[in-house]
């Protein structure tokens, strides 16, 4: 094999080693960025459940405040009948003893 036959070899087997090497690189990168592009992905997916959990925790929360506000409005409401009825009692018998007074010195006159 002459001299330049065997240079002529080398520079093809070169350029098809620089050319498979370039392509594996290509492959390299393109994985690398498939594997950054899916690590986003996960970490968005996971940020995205985050917020759900804390807006149904918010939720929960303006729902249970709510439904403490409404026990103690029923509560304000029952004790403020209460005390109406307990006011109607005496004034029934702040009347009446008024009554009775107005019989009796009714009577003594």
């Amino acid at each position: 094999m002459s001299p330049n036959t065997y240079k002529n070899k080398i520079v093809k087997i070169s350029v098809i080693y620089n050319t498979v090497l370039e392509k594996y690189v290509k492959i390299l990168d393109r994985e690398r960025l498939n594997r950054t592009s899916e690590n986003l992905t996960m970490t968005m997916q996971d940020k995205a459940r985050e917020l759900l959990a804390q807006d149904r925790q918010h939720q929960e929360h303006l729902q249970e405040t709510m439904r403490n506000r409404v026990v103690e409005e029923e509560q304000a409401i029952e004790q403020t009948q209460e005390q109406a009825r307990e006011l109607l009692v005496q004034e029934r018998l702040h009347d009446d003893h008024l009554h009775e007074a107005m019989l009796t010195r009714a009577s003594q006159s």
